[in-house]
């Protein structure tokens, strides 16, 4: 999440970046994106990485 509208964000999550990711990996179990596929395996946490840690990291006191 960016910006400074956290609905924005949220939205833009659900309306873009998840839909990408789930092209992205249908295509591959297709075997139509080895590109995606092999640059999951090289680094699987870039793709994987929470889309919420940053928001809940700072929404937490302490």
């Amino acid at each position: 999440m960016s910006g400074d509208d956290p609905a924005a964000s949220v939205q833009h999550l659900a309306s873009e970046d998840i839909p990408d990711a789930v092209a992205q990996a249908e295509a591959a179990i297709a075997g139509q994106n080895d590109h995606w596929l092999a640059s999951v395996r090289a680094d699987w946490q870039n793709h994987f990485g929470s889309f919420y840690s940053e928001a809940l990291y700072f929404s937490f006191p302490g």
